[in-house]
């Protein structure tokens, strides 16, 4: 028996209604993606004008966390240092479009990452980019040039936080993004979590490689040319199987180490952000290279370097691994231990030249740190003048040159191995 007239239009009904909520789904998420790549163009557009233009203040850069603008003040002051600056000629911005094969260039995800949400936004249109170092004399010192597919990782806050807020020692009103050097009428220094809508890192894929897992390609390429050849020398093709399961142990040693070790870590601290322990991190090791004093790189770690990073000019991660994750008996400190596969650009001898550096280092940290729920906004004070301190130096009073214990609220170096050249 058919349906009546009523149970159609019933039906007729319910597919209309789910069809326009499946719209406004989409409407939805169309407005977050545009959100999201606003935030990267902006970022982008920033950045080109503060290396460009040495008068441009150092918290012109709105759209980063505080750690990922300290890395790059750092590495303009070190340009800035040795006499150069860095000028993009050719630039990229990411928009949402589809290639001859009607397949997306740009992915958008997101991820629920602990005390923040995490937009991962994948940029695999292999878009033209360079940029070139000019000296003070105007001269092209060095020309870099390539299509690259970048990746850019942004966190928004799941704590609400307001745009302008008051200073806590004078008053004064002000964005928050204007806070990220310290207040501009009193100087007092901000310690910024992550707030809304901030890029924390961006990795450039060209070079094949998984900045967070390691990717063995290497293996992989070797494989595929050993069953080329199999066809004319069958027992290449057992090299090319040697290969293939070296790269499959490769896959499984690094990147089950770095996913246990976060599963570990989660356990004991359900707020902690992912992307923003990754970015911590990134900030210390990059600190270290492009940190001109030595009293601040020993205010970031309690052993020598052993390195001289004084000519680095960038540094980009490759790989990065979580490989040991530790505490004490007393269960009061936590230590972790990590490896990391760096991209650095140095000046020798008048010339501009890019290698591999390979960092382990051990770091360690207060448990009790880790516990607490922070706002996004903190002041760290000198118990020596009581002046406001800020821990992206290592924790060291601008006014009396004190030092607070860095392990008691951030992560310190602990051991520190790298092959870069002595």
């Amino acid at each position: 028996m058919g349906m009546s007239i009523q149970e159609q239009w019933k039906q007729v009904k319910n597919t209309v209604a789910e069809g326009l909520k499946n719209v406004e789904i989409s409407l939805e998420n169309q407005k977050y993606n545009n959100h999201y790549l606003n935030i990267a163009n902006t970022f982008n557009k920033e950045m080109y004008h503060y290396f460009e233009d040495v008068s441009c203040k150092e918290n012109s850069l709105t759209q980063c966390t505080q750690a990922m603008w300290y890395r790059l003040y750092l590495e303009r002051k070190r340009l800035q240092n040795l006499g150069l600056r860095k000028i993009y000629n050719r630039v990229h911005f990411v928009q949402c479009k589809k290639d001859s094969h009607n397949k997306e260039l740009v992915t958008i995800g997101y991820e629920d990452d602990g005390k923040n949400t995490m937009c991962e936004i994948c940029d695999n249109s292999n878009a033209e980019e360079n940029f070139f170092y000019v000296n003070d004399k105007n001269q092209k010192v060095k020309f870099f040039t390539g299509k690259k597919r970048k990746e850019y990782r942004i966190i928004s806050s799941k704590f609400k936080t307001e745009k302008e807020c008051a200073c806590q020692n004078c008053g004064a009103f002000m964005s928050i993004e204007k806070l990220i050097d310290g207040c501009d009428y009193c100087g007092t220094k901000y310690t910024l979590q992550d707030l809304q809508g901030k890029v924390s890192s961006v990795y450039e894929k060209n070079n094949n490689t998984q900045t967070r897992t390691g990717s063995p390609i290497l293996f992989i390429m070797l494989s595929a040319i050993c069953f080329v050849f199999a066809f004319f020398l069958p027992i290449v093709s057992l090299l090319g199987f040697l290969f293939l399961i070296i790269a499959m142990v490769y896959i499984k040693n690094n990147g089950q180490k770095t996913t246990e070790s976060m599963l570990k870590l989660k356990e004991q601290f359900q707020l902690l952000s992912k992307e923003g322990l990754f970015s911590e991190i990134e900030n210390k090791v990059f600190t270290l290279h492009y940190c001109d004093e030595q009293k601040g790189r020993q205010a970031l770690c309690e052993c020598e370097l052993g390195v001289d990073y004084k000519n680095v000019l960038l540094c980009e991660t490759e790989k990065f691994f979580i490989e040991e994750v530790n505490f004490t008996p007393d269960n009061n400190w936590l230590s972790l231990k990590c490896r990391m596969h760096l991209r650095v650009t140095s000046l020798q001898q008048e010339q501009i030249v890019q290698e591999k550096e390979v960092v382990i280092l051990k770091m360690k940290r207060s448990v009790e740190s880790l516990r607490k729920i922070n706002s996004d906004l903190l002041v760290y004070k000198c118990k020596n003048c009581g002046s406001s301190i800020s821990l992206l130096n290592g924790g060291i009073c601008e006014y009396c040159g004190s030092k607070i214990l860095l392990e008691n609220f951030d992560w310190k170096v602990t051991e520190y191995q790298s092959n870069w050249k002595k």
